[in-house]
Parts: structure tokens; C-alpha cells; sequence
């Protein structure tokens, strides 16, 4: 769930832990205060969760177990104590406690939001030129069409008759009415 750039306020609402089946969930680029909900950690199918870029404060709750890859650079995560991230072998990062994060575990949480940026751009681009293509194969096959209605001989007299008929249409009634004898039936 991204509600990154909300400009949310207060504190991270601790009624997001009843999204059981919560795989993603990113806060970032917000104005959140106050700490991280310990309800939280209760989110088991919670496989990232981006808090960067707000004015959180506090300790990580220790609900939070077998948290990966760096953390945070936010002051709540730099103030941690010991204890608080103890029971999380693979996270690193600048705080006490921690070990410094090798270049390829920035690397791995640098391409996963570089990925969503590439689909949120190569998909519009792809639908749009899909777009494109179905419109120039929808001209081209009117314009075959048109090409093909012209060239058929029978429209041509058929509408050169009607044309007739319409113009000389008086002259045509005048005709039928001396032939009838002005529709005298005697």
C-alpha cells in the first residue's frame, strides 16, 4: 500500500496492523511524528515498510523481529538501543549495535524502488503505444476500404441513375401522366 507524499500528519495509525494480508507498506515523505506502533510488528505477511523522510522519534518497538536489508536513515531507528534491534541478524545500518551495511544490501533496497519506478513508467508508455499502433492499422484499413468502394463499376452507374432520377424528377411525372392519360382509368 504506498501513501508515500500524503502529507499525513499525527502519528502512524496503529489501525493499519488489522491489514493482516499487508505485504507492502509505504510511508515515506510524510510529516508522521511521535514513534512506531508496536502493532505493527504484528503484521506477519509485512515484507517491507518505508517510513523515510518524516519527523518519527522513539525507540523500534520490539514487536518488530527478523527485520532485513539497512534501516532507516531517520532519527528513531539512529536512537535505537540495543535492545530494540537485537533480535534482527539481517538488519544494518548507522546505529549502535549494527553492523555497517555491505554495497550490495544498499544496492538490493535501492533496486527494488528503482523497479516500481521503471513499471510506473514502461507501462504507460507501452498502453500508449499500443494506442498508437491500433490507430494508424484503423486508418490504414479504412483508407483500403474507401480504395475498394471506389473501384467497383456497378456503384458508379447505379448512383449516375439515381442522380437522374433526382434531377429529372418533374419531367419524369409529366411523362406518366400524358403515358396515363392524366390516371384516367376509362
Amino acid at each position: 500500500m504506498n501513501l508515500s507524499s500524503n502529507k499525513f500528519t499525527e502519528s502512524i495509525p496503529s489501525e493499519i496492523s488489522s491489514l493482516q494480508s499487508l505485504q507492502d507498506l509505504d510511508l515515506s515523505c510524510n510529516f508522521l511524528a511521535q514513534g512506531i506502533p508496536w502493532q505493527l510488528g504484528q503484521l506477519r505477511m509485512l515484507e517491507t515498510l518505508d517510513i523515510s523522510n518524516n519527523m518519527l522519534s522513539g525507540v523500534i518497538p520490539s514487536s518488530f523481529k527478523d527485520l532485513l536489508s539497512p534501516i532507516p536513515d531517520i532519527k528513531a531507528c539512529h536512537n535505537a538501543s540495543y535492545e530494540a534491534l537485537r533480535d534482527n541478524m539481517g538488519l544494518c545500518g548507522n546505529a549502535s549495535g549494527l553492523k555497517l551495511c555491505t554495497l550490495t544490501e544498499s544496492i538490493r533496497t535501492s533496486k527494488k524502488k528503482g523497479n516500481r519506478v521503471v513499471i510506473l513508467i514502461v507501462l504507460p508508455v507501452l498502453g500508449s503505444l499500443l494506442l498508437v499502433f491500433v490507430g494508424i492499422e484503423t486508418f490504414f484499413i479504412l483508407c483500403q476500404r474507401a480504395r475498394k468502394s471506389e473501384a467497383e463499376p456497378g456503384n458508379e452507374q447505379d448512383q449516375n441513375m439515381f442522380t437522374i432520377l433526382g434531377h429529372d424528377r418533374k419531367k419524369l411525372y409529366e411523362n406518366i401522366f400524358e403515358a396515363t392519360e392524366e390516371f384516367n382509368s376509362n
